[in-house]
């Protein structure tokens, strides 16, 4: 079934680099260590969301407010303010639709609260995370 899947994705701390092997906090491909090889889905997702639209759409935002310009599937590097904003704005999010979103609903946001306890705890570990989705 089509719809929106989003991932939160560990990656080694500083592993966040573009093309042309600079730090960034959008638009990077990561790996393992110094490995090329992209890291298995089972090791670096620790949470999942299904058709949350709004906090697609925040993320996003968030997404081109660091450079981004990409209009669909992002990855983006989320830093402790960043996890600090949502825990904020997680109440009230904006609304947001795209193509085979679906919509948002409370659950979403409990669930959301529960990714911000393990966002902080997998930092606290000396590891980077990122948000990426695709539909």
């Amino acid at each position: 079934i089509m719809g929106l899947d989003q991932y939160a994705m560990k990656l080694v701390r500083g592993d966040n680099r573009d093309k042309g092997g600079n730090l960034t906090d959008v638009d990077f491909w990561p790996t393992v260590a110094s490995d090329t090889k992209w890291p298995s889905f089972e090791s670096a997702c620790f949470h999942q969301w299904r058709k949350h639209a709004d906090l697609n759409g925040w993320m996003q935002k968030l997404y081109h407010k660091k450079g981004g310009t990409a209009t669909d599937y992002v990855y983006v590097r989320l830093d402790s303010d960043d996890i600090d904003l949502l825990e904020r704005e997680v109440n009230a999010l904006p609304t947001a639709t795209g193509f085979f979103w679906g919509n948002s609903c409370y659950e979403h946001e409990l669930h959301t609260l529960d990714f911000i306890d393990s966002a902080r705890r997998t930092m606290a570990q000396g590891n980077d995370i990122y948000y990426t989705a695709n539909w």
